[in-house]
C-alpha cells in the first residue's frame, strides 16, 4: 500500500487543530483511529491537567478555561501536548506524594507518643495514608511508564504562580 505523505508517519508529530472548540473536537475525532487507546486515554489526561493549571492560575469561566486550553494547544504536536500535560501532571503527583509522606512522618511521630486517646485515631489515620501512598505510588508509576511509552521527555516545570 502507498502512503500519500500527507502528514506525518508518527501520530504525535501531528500539529493540534485547535482555532475553536469545533475545529479541535473534529481534530480529536480525526486523530482516534490514528492514536492506540494508551495514547487517547494521554491525550484526555494531559488536556484535563492543562485545564486543571487554567483553573489554578483563577480563570473559573468554563469557556474561559476551554478557550485557553484551545491557546495552549493550537498549532503544536501531540508530542509537545503530550509532554507538557503529563510531564505537569507527574509534577502535581509527585508534590502531593511529597506532601502525604511528610503528614505520614507527623502521623507516625505523633502515634509513637503515650497517649491512648489519640492512638487509635493516629492509628486509623497512618493505614489510610499509607493506602493513599501506595496509590500515589502507583499513580507516579504509570505516568512515568506513559511518558517513556510515548517517547516524551521528561516534564517541564509549570509556569510560576
Amino acid at each position: 500500500m502507498l502512503e500519500c505523505g500527507c502528514g506525518p508517519k508518527d501520530p504525535l508529530d501531528t500539529r493540534v487543530k485547535a482555532n475553536d472548540p469545533v475545529d479541535f473536537a473534529t481534530w480529536q475525532s480525526d486523530m482516534s483511529d490514528k492514536l492506540t487507546a494508551e495514547q487517547q486515554g494521554d491525550l484526555r489526561d494531559a488536556m484535563q491537567e492543562l485545564r486543571y493549571h487554567i483553573m489554578a492560575g483563577g480563570t473559573s469561566n468554563s469557556d474561559q478555561v476551554n478557550a485557553a486550553v484551545l491557546d495552549q494547544v493550537r498549532e503544536k504536536t501531540l508530542r509537545q501536548v503530550l509532554e507538557k500535560g503529563l510531564g505537569w501532571k507527574l509534577q502535581r503527583e509527585e508534590k502531593e506524594r511529597a506532601d502525604l509522606a511528610e503528614a505520614l512522618h507527623y502521623n507516625v511521630e505523633s502515634a509513637a507518643r503515650p497517649n491512648a486517646d489519640l492512638l487509635a485515631d493516629r492509628q486509623g489515620q497512618i493505614q489510610n495514608q499509607q493506602g493513599r501512598l501506595k496509590a500515589a505510588d502507583e499513580d507516579i508509576s504509570r505516568i512515568r511508564s506513559r511518558l517513556t511509552a510515548d517517547g516524551l521527555s521528561e516534564p517541564t516545570p509549570p509556569p510560576a504562580k
